[in-house]
């Protein structure tokens, strides 16, 4: 455990977790016996640590079934560290009296030594190096030894713990009020899409008659717009290019991707709703030029059809391409007849989603071939101003959806910058200073 020592400074302590507390794990009463789950007793799996603290439990065990069985009471307050398989290294702090199974080890604190606020986040700070460091990057499975061995670094002063673990929460508070004001945005994108995509409602916010709504492949829709198939809207000029990337032997392989170069598109790559190139794998433009299909440009719409299908985004700032792999399509739009948003929107909107999985499961690729996309069927406004009108509040709505993670991702990477800084003690606080602020907040 030598590599997750930090040398710290001079009035802090780096002792194991053992020092500080006698850990224990929980047990599983007989799952046969119902009577030993019909109790009011919280009881604690380890797939329900996801949040920092845990104030409810999914199940409840019986006096009868806690007499049974290994599993002992843990007292609110104590860090609960799941030990196994997917859920190893999920930390929750509990918040009422409850029990635990086998795979979770309660470790109650001397609060003379650790506050377990504190406590919490040096385990999450160590955790992921502590499972490479015991598993070597599979499957990870850690123990009691494992954590009780686990050396903790901290100041003596509880005074400093506090204000470190205050700043700490402070931006977990922030990251948690942005996530609920994205799925906030994200029912109020979903109820616009459910409304404007259909018809039912215009764009000035007054609604349309039944008498003006038909219904369609995907649920109601205005009489007077367009109702076909994609290959209707390649016949009409309205799409003048649909294709996706280059199959067998003219695939890129893994040792042609360099640091710098073209763009090489993966579902992945669109799976946040914009082309996230900084991500994407490349190759040079003279291996691009040797491709024979698969280069989308600025206004394309991309939509992926192999293995994760139905993401979705606009080609935008590329210059002056990007190539796709197979797994996904661009189509190319006569933006005087279909504007990219519109389309972009449509390929989101939830009943054609489902759709979209329903034909991949026809496969046992999970694939969409172009064939078959060319059968999908769309609707939309024969006038490009209302189109424009149609998506241009969910437009607005999924810009700030598009903002609200990037803050997310910045508040992610402060976090991370802190927990380097602070949990260490290479960046000390005004500890009074802190700890008066974050009371009055």
């Amino acid at each position: 455990m030598k590599s997750l020592i930090n040398t710290v400074p001079s009035d802090w302590s780096t002792q194991q977790v053992r020092f500080f507390s006698n850990t224990y794990s929980g047990g599983t009463p007989l799952r046969s016996n119902e009577q030993f789950y019909s109790g009011n007793i919280n009881w604690v799996k380890s797939s329900e640590l996801k949040n920092k603290y845990l104030y409810e439990t999914e199940e409840h065990i019986s006096e009868e079934g806690l007499k049974k069985s290994s599993a002992r009471y843990v007292e609110p307050d104590t860090i609960l560290y799941a030990m196994y398989g997917a859920t190893a290294g999920d930390i929750s702090i509990l918040k009422t009296k409850s029990t635990t199974n086998q795979a979770v080890l309660a470790i109650p604190i001397n609060k003379s030594v650790i506050i377990n606020e504190y406590l919490y986040y040096q385990l999450k700070y160590k955790t992921e190096k502590l499972k490479f460091i015991t598993q070597g990057g599979g499957q990870p499975n850690l123990s009691k030894r494992i954590v009780d061995r686990t050396p903790i670094s901290y100041p003596r002063s509880l005074d400093e713990q506090k204000a470190i673990a205050g700043i700490l929460s402070k931006v977990d508070k922030d990251i948690e009020a942005v996530e609920n004001s994205i799925k906030a945005s994200e029912l109020l994108k979903k109820s616009l899409m459910q409304n404007l995509l259909t018809g039912k409602m215009k764009p000035d916010g007054s609604r349309r008659s039944e008498k003006e709504l038909f219904m369609t492949k995907y649920g109601l829709a205005v009489k007077s717009w367009v109702y076909c198939q994609i290959k209707d809207l390649i016949k009409d000029g309205y799409i003048i290019g649909l294709q996706d990337g280059n199959h067998g032997e003219s695939h890129p392989v893994s040792a042609e991707f360099v640091s710098e170069g073209i763009p090489f598109v993966m579902a992945s790559d669109i799976s946040k709703g914009f082309l996230d190139v900084k991500k994407c794998k490349k190759i040079t433009k003279d291996r691009a030029e040797k491709l024979r299909v698969g280069f989308a440009k600025n206004g394309d719409v991309l939509l992926s059809h192999k293995a994760s299908v139905g993401y979705t985004c606009i080609v935008e700032n590329v210059d002056p391409y990007v190539m796709l792999t197979p797994q996904v399509t661009y189509y190319r739009l006569d933006q005087r007849k279909l504007i990219p948003e519109y389309l972009k929107i449509f390929f989101q909107m939830y009943s054609f989603q489902c759709n979209l999985e329903g034909l991949a499961k026809q496969s046992t690729r999970n694939y969409i071939g172009i064939t078959s996309q060319k059968k999908m069927w769309i609707y939309l406004p024969d006038n490009i101003e209302e189109q424009r009108k149609v998506v241009d509040p969910i437009i607005k709505v999924d810009d700030q959806i598009v903002n609200k993670k990037s803050k997310i991702e910045s508040l992610k990477t402060l976090k991370k910058s802190l927990m380097q800084n602070l949990l260490t003690g290479k960046v000390r606080l005004n500890v009074e200073k802190i700890n008066k602020l974050l009371e009055e907040a």
